[in-house]
C-alpha cells in the first residue's frame, strides 16, 4: 500500500475512538490513526519511524515480539492484551487484532484502550477478595494487614474515596461482629449478676492453673464458699435484697484476695476462690481466714451483716487431681464449717474422693 492510498484512507480511519497502526518488517510503525493521540498521547507523526516496541511496556515486550513473529507467520491474532507506556507516563491497557499483508509485507493492527474496563474488572475482583478477607479476618489488625496485601496485588488500584468508604464499612462491621462475639462470650463465662466469672469459665481457668502449677510443682487451693442465712434473708426481703447482698459478698471476697487469684459465682449463694502460687498449701487458711474477717468487718449493710461465710479448703493434688474431686472435697468441708460450732473455714481431710462404682 503507498502512501497517497494510506493518506487517503487515513481521513476515515482518523474518525475512529481506536487506533489503527500499519507496521514495518522491521518494526517501525508506518502508519499510524489520529486515535494515537488519545490512547497513547501521542501525535501519529511522533510514532511514525519509530520502533513499535519501544513504546511497549518492559514487562511485555517478550511476549509482544512473540505475537509479532506469530503475526508475521500467517497466524490472525485477536484479543492480544498488552500494555503501553502513555506519553504521560502512565500504563495503558490495549486490545489488538492484528493480521500480516503478505503483498505489503506489513503488520496492520487495530488497538482499543481498555484501561477502564480493565480497572474495572480489577477493582471488582479487589473488591470481592476484601469482602472475604472480612469475612475470614478475626480482629481488625488481621483485615488490614489482608487489605495491604492485596492492595500489592494490585498496584493499578488507587486508595480512592469509594475504595476508603467500602474498607471503612467492612472495618465496622468487623468490629460490630467482633463486639457482639464478646459479648456472647463474655456472657458464656461470666455470672450476670456478679460479673465474675461462672462455672464454665472457673473450669477453663482451674486446668490452666493445673497446667502450670505442674511445671513448676506448686500447689493449688480451693476454697469453696457459702453465704450461711442467705436464704432467709432473700426470702423476706426479696430478691432485689438478696441480689444486693450476693454483690456486695463478690466485692468482699475479690477485695480479700490477691490479683493473681480467681473468684467465681458457681451458685446461688455459692462462690469458689482458686489460690495459685502458693509457697505452702497451709497459706491457704490464712486467705480464708482474711475473708472471715472482711466480711466481720463490714459496715453498713445490715442485710450483709445477717450473713457469713463458711469455707471449706481442698488442696491440689493432696485432695484430688480434677476440679469436680476438688469440688466435693471442699463442699464437704465446707458443709463441716457450717455446723461447727466455732470454726468458720476447715481444711479438708488430707483423703481424696472415694468414687463409688
Amino acid at each position: 500500500m503507498d502512501k497517497p492510498a494510506l493518506e487517503s484512507l487515513g481521513r476515515y480511519i482518523d474518525l475512529l475512538l481506536d487506533v489503527v497502526c500499519v507496521v514495518s518488517s522491521n518494526g517501525e510503525f508506518a502508519y499510524v490513526s489520529k486515535g494515537s493521540e488519545v490512547v497513547f498521547g501521542y501525535r501519529p507523526d511522533e510514532m511514525i519511524g519509530r520502533q513499535m516496541i519501544n513504546f511497549v511496556h518492559p514487562d511485555d515486550r517478550e511476549r509482544t515480539l512473540n505475537a509479532a513473529r506469530d503475526i508475521m507467520s500467517g497466524q490472525h491474532k485477536v484479543n492480544f492484551q498488552n500494555r503501553y507506556i502513555h506519553k504521560q507516563g502512565h500504563v495503558v491497557y490495549v486490545l489488538w487484532s492484528a493480521r500480516w499483508s503478505e503483498a505489503d509485507q506489513r503488520r496492520v493492527a487495530v488497538a482499543r484502550d481498555i484501561t477502564k474496563q480493565y480497572q474495572a474488572e480489577q477493582r471488582q475482583q479487589l473488591l470481592l477478595e476484601i469482602s472475604q478477607a472480612a469475612h475470614e479476618a478475626r480482629n481488625v489488625t488481621a483485615l488490614n494487614q489482608s487489605v495491604q496485601k492485596l492492595m500489592a496485588n494490585y498496584p493499578d488500584q488507587s486508595m480512592d474515596t469509594d475504595l476508603e468508604s467500602f474498607i471503612a464499612r467492612h472495618i465496622d462491621t468487623l468490629q460490630e461482629r467482633q463486639a457482639l462475639l464478646n459479648r456472647l462470650q463474655n456472657l458464656a463465662h461470666t455470672d450476670v449478676l456478679t460479673q465474675l466469672p461462672n462455672r464454665a469459665a472457673f473450669y477453663t481457668t482451674f486446668q490452666q492453673a493445673v497446667e502450670h502449677a505442674h511445671q513448676k510443682r506448686q500447689a493449688l487451693a480451693l476454697l469453696y464458699l457459702d453465704l450461711d442465712n442467705f436464704k432467709t434473708v432473700n426470702d423476706l426481703h426479696g430478691h432485689k435484697s438478696g441480689d444486693r447482698v450476693l454483690l456486695q459478698a463478690a466485692r468482699i471476697i475479690r477485695q480479700a484476695v490477691r490479683s493473681t487469684d480467681t473468684v467465681a459465682r458457681i451458685g446461688g449463694d455459692e462462690f469458689v476462690v482458686l489460690l495459685e502460687y502458693l509457697e505452702h498449701p497451709n497459706d491457704a487458711t490464712a486467705v480464708a481466714q482474711k475473708i472471715i474477717t472482711a466480711f466481720e468487718n463490714q459496715s453498713g449493710d445490715e442485710l450483709l451483716d445477717q450473713v457469713r461465710p463458711s469455707i471449706g479448703i481442698a488442696i491440689w493434688p493432696r485432695h484430688g487431681a480434677d476440679l469436680d474431686d476438688l469440688l466435693q472435697v471442699a463442699d464437704t468441708a465446707m458443709y463441716e464449717a457450717k455446723h461447727h460450732e466455732t470454726e468458720s473455714f476447715i481444711m479438708a481431710s488430707s483423703s481424696p474422693p472415694i468414687h463409688k462404682a
